[in-house]
């Protein structure tokens, strides 16, 4: 083992590849023993080919989600109207071919929270082992067993699980106001159940983010009271936040009222971040209320 280096390891290359095998391999597998759409496959695969054959108007009223994944089959057929029948696989490829995002997404993600962590330092500053450790988290993540299972079925997971990474990776890239709600709003096309990950969750970090913890000179006493916690921003830190391994239930509450009181201090600036959030959030209800649910269909 003395001899073996890994300082050329391509970390992307080698995820990918392991992902691949593995998902291929039971993309090959599921196409072998259950070549027919399976179980909601049916309804799935049903809209998506009225896609490809330009039969834009028709609508399954038993689905349920947005058609954002009936839209990528339809994407080389788009200058073409072949009135052919397209198998089952052709759109269960669809998912399998995800997998380059999505490894390239947790990839990333994972090397902005290192690096964050690690105070900037970047992937080619670590040592090999660190990369290795790198592609076994990333092939962890992608082969997460309710993930994997998708790979080889049209189902909105897959690319539902891709559109929230980006939305993610939009936030620690600090990626601008426009890319941040066209992705959101993107993401919604897949599944409604993701504003809370592209609204109200990265809204929240975000929100978190614009409040200022423990400045040096003006912290927290180390057991404050709901008095300290509410004296004027210039005596303290803006938010009481202490490690969860040191806190206790009523630290819970104390840091929810600091947030509060330090968002009060300075709204219009902890405001403007959240617009791209709202706007999202907006946009859901808007969308909620000319439905009159969140369900679509019946």
């Amino acid at each position: 083992m003395r001899g073996l280096h890994f300082g050329s390891l391509d970390p992307f290359l080698a995820a990918t590849t392991l992902v691949a095998f593995a998902a291929g391999s039971w993309y090959m597998l599921v196409g072998k023993h259950v070549p027919e759409p399976y179980l909601d496959e049916v309804f799935h695969i049903r809209q998506a080919d009225n896609y490809v054959h330009h039969r834009w108007y028709v609508w399954d009223p038993k689905i349920t989600t947005p058609p954002g994944l009936y839209f990528l089959p339809s994407l080389p057929f788009l200058l073409v109207n072949d009135n052919q029948p397209v198998d089952t696989g052709y759109f269960r490829v669809w998912n399998y071919t995800a997998i380059l995002l999505l490894v390239f997404l947790v990839m990333d993600i994972l090397k902005r929270k290192s690096n964050t962590r690690n105070g900037g330092t970047g992937l080619k500053d670590v040592a090999w082992f660190a990369k290795t450790e790198l592609v076994h988290h990333t092939v962890n993540i992608c082969l997460f067993p309710p993930l994997f299972f998708f790979y080889a079925l049209f189902y909105t997971d897959v690319w539902s699980g891709v559109s929230v990474l980006l939305a993610y990776r939009c936030y620690l890239a600090r990626s601008g106001p426009g890319a941040v709600v066209v992705v959101g709003l993107l993401s919604l096309l897949f599944r409604q159940t993701n504003i809370f990950w592209v609204s109200i969750f990265v809204g929240g970090l975000t929100f978190c983010d614009t409040i200022c913890i423990g400045e040096d000179g003006s912290k927290f006493p180390h057991k404050p009271t709901i008095r300290d916690i509410i004296k004027p921003k210039k005596l303290h830190a803006s938010a009481y936040d202490p490690l969860i391994s040191e806190a206790f239930l009523e630290d819970y509450i104390k840091s929810v009222i600091s947030y509060v009181v330090a968002a009060a201090a300075d709204l219009p600036s902890v405001a403007w971040p959240l617009t791209p959030y709202l706007t999202i959030l907006s946009a859901f209800g808007a969308l909620v209320a000319l439905n009159g649910s969140v369900v679509l269909g019946k």
